[in-house]
Order: C-alpha cells, then sequence, then structure tokens
C-alpha cells in the first residue's frame, strides 16, 4: 500500500488548508490556488490564505510600495515564519531601499507586535558596540526609513504603525491585520480549550490550522542572531509538538496515511522527536506499508546513531520495545536527549508569549 503524504482539505474562517508537504521552505513561485473563501489566496503548500485577491507570490521580485497614504482599513499581512515579508493591500512592501540593520528593526518590533520595545533593546540588539549617541542617531534613521517603506506619503509623526511610546517603540497592527505568529499561537489556544471541553473535531482543526501558519524557522534572515534565538526554538518546538500530537490523534482514529503525513512533518520540523518515530512507524505498520515501515526504523535508527546512541540498546520508560506488538522489526524506543525531549504530544509545553 502507498502512502500519500497529503492530509486532509480543511476550512475554517478565514483559513484554508490545503494540504502538507514534508517541507519547511517558503511557498516557491507558480501559479495561486483560489480558497473557497472569498478575497483570499491559497499556496499548494502547507500555508495560510493571504487576506488579498491576486497577491503577489513571496520569491517573486517585490513591487514598489503603492505612493498613496495606507488606508487603515486596508489589509496587512505579515509573515514571519519561513522568512519575512509584509502585504499591504495589494502590494508585497519592498525592504531593498531599506538598510540592512533598519530590516533588522522591524523584523524585531514584529517580534513583538502590539508590545512596545524599550530603545536600549533595539540599541542591544543592532549596534551593541557603537557609542551611545551614534546608535541612537542610527535608531532614529531606521525607524524613519521603515516608516516611510510602510507608510509612504505620511508626514513626519503622522505615523500609524510604528508608534512611539515613551522610550519604546511598538509596532501596532490595523484592524484586521494577519501576522501568522499570532495566528499560530491564537490556533493552538483554541486547540487547548476544544481538548478542555473533548470537542476533538474542533481540536484537530485548531491543529491543521497551526500547522498551516508555520512555514519554517522564524526568521531565517536574521542567522544566529542572539535577539531571536528563545523565540525561534519556542516557535520550533511548538510547532513539532502540534505535528506530534496531531499524528497521534490521527493515528488514534485509524487515519494512518494522514498520521504518517503529520509525522513526517514533524520529524522535518525537529529529527529528534522521539514520539513521532514512535507514531510514525506504527502508522506505516498499520497501514500496511512493512516497506515505508522499514525505512522510517532505519532512519530512526540513523538519527540516534549520529548522536553516539546504540540503536540496539535498551528502551526507556517513554514507550515499550515495540510500538506495534504485531511488528516483527521493532523500533528501539530511545530517549535522544534530555533537551530534545519534550512532553512529546503536548505543544503547551512551551511558554507562550502575551
Amino acid at each position: 500500500m502507498e502512502i500519500r503524504a497529503v492530509l486532509p482539505s480543511w476550512c475554517e474562517g478565514n483559513r484554508h488548508y490545503t494540504g502538507m508537504k514534508t517541507t519547511t521552505s517558503p511557498p516557491q513561485c507558480g501559479t495561486v490556488k483560489q480558497c473557497h473563501t472569498p478575497q483570499q489566496v491559497c499556496y499548494p503548500s502547507v500555508g495560510a490564505a493571504l487576506p488579498c485577491e491576486d497577491a503577489a507570490r513571496p520569491g517573486l521580485a517585490a513591487q514598489p510600495a503603492s505612493p498613496r497614504v495606507i488606508d487603515r482599513e486596508r489589509s496587512v499581512s505579515i509573515r514571519c515564519f519561513g522568512g519575512f515579508w509584509v502585504a499591504i493591500g495589494d502590494m508585497i512592501v519592498d525592504w531593498s531601499r531599506v538598510r540592512p540593520r533598519a530590516r533588522t528593526a522591524m523584523r524585531l518590533l514584529t517580534l513583538c507586535a502590539g508590545r512596545p520595545v524599550h530603545r536600549e533593546t533595539l540599541l542591544e540588539a543592532l549596534w551593541p558596540n557603537m557609542p551611545p549617541e551614534a546608535a541612537m542617531a542610527n535608531l532614529h534613521a531606521a525607524v524613519s526609513s521603515v516608516r516611510r517603506c510602510l507608510e509612504p506619503g505620511r508626514q513626519r509623526g503622522e505615523s500609524r504603525m510604528v508608534v512611539r511610546t515613551g522610550e519604546a517603540y511598538l509596532l501596532a497592527l490595523p484592524t484586521g491585520a494577519h501576522l501568522d505568529l499570532l495566528a499560530f499561537q491564537s490556533a493552538l489556544a483554541r486547540w487547548r480549550q476544544a481538548r478542555a471541553v473533548h470537542d476533538a473535531v474542533a481540536a484537530k482543526a485548531a491543529l491543521y490550522e497551526a500547522l498551516a501558519e508555520y512555514r519554517g524557522e522564524l526568521l531565517p534572515e536574521d542567522g544566529p542572531a542572539e535577539w531571536l534565538q528563545h523565540d525561534r526554538e519556542m516557535y520550533r518546538r511548538q510547532a513539532a509538538n502540534a505535528a506530534a500530537a496531531l499524528a497521534k490523534d490521527e493515528l488514534d482514529a485509524g487515519k494512518f496515511a494522514e498520521a504518517a503525513a503529520v509525522a513526517e512533518e514533524c520529524l522535518v520540523i525537529d529529527p529528534f522527536h522521539d514520539a513521532c518515530w514512535h507514531v510514525l512507524h506504527t502508522a506505516y505498520q498499520q497501514a500496511g506499508a512493512p516497506a515505508a515501515a522499514e525505512r522510517a526504523r532505519r532512519r530512526y535508527a540513523e538519527v540516534l546513531t549520529s548522536l553516539g546512541i546504540d540503536p540496539a540498546q535498551g528502551t526507556s520508560s517513554g514507550g515499550s520495545a515495540s510500538p506495534d506488538p504485531g511488528c516483527t522489526t521493532p523500533i528501539p524506543w530511545t530517549p535522544i536527549s534530555a533537551n530534545r525531549r519534550q512532553n512529546a504530544l503536548d505543544p503547551a509545553t512551551m511558554p507562550i508569549r502575551p
């Protein structure tokens, strides 16, 4: 039996799930797929709809921002997972005209959208070794250039998106704006609420929506920047745990192809996720795909070997020697790393930013 790494379609509210591929790359150029929901565009890979029709795709040449003053009611869409980009109305903001440090300032403000970021935090992140007066001048210039890029035509002191409050700056999202970070956390919150009232259908839909928002590593443009590492790891673990929880739900429901597909996605996010290796192997076995199950077993063994762990060693308390009692080639259940191992089926194990 061939296992297709394709998940069911889900459409809930203003989000549309079109299928999952085992990739965390940003969407590539190609023909967009129209959603059933009006005023949205969906991508063929994992992704949420953009709140605009005929929106430009990431990866295409950026279009210059409209010279018109931005209307507060015009839709704003910001993405941080898998690459940073901003769409205002039907135009993608062209950041090529902004200096690199100013772009970084915008990404840092976006990471904390809706919350003030003290200027000292920005100075420490962007110009840590520069004299204070020069660093402050650079910060003022960076904020001004970001404002001009986001809201061309507005006069000095009239910015509505990058707002100064005391000695801090704040990215104020207009009503109806979409930020994937907030949408991801909102989906996880709905999952917890649905699980608390034992609403399996709503819980599953919320997990699919959360994974649709997580398109890849948080702000890859910023590399190993110190100010980003905690949040990047937090979101990565939350996404992997969400995928593991969803894979287990699909496995328990007897949907083995779906369980295998989601487990594969989890392992793209975190190759060291113990519980998902267990679910993946079991799903392939239950689906009647022994060759795929054997490949999964070998891949897991390679992961253990790469970490200096003997795949043949005894099992831990985290699981049984065989994920499937009828399995003739059991997959060892070995603790990979104390730092890697989480409460593997609960995305709530990592803190949520207020």
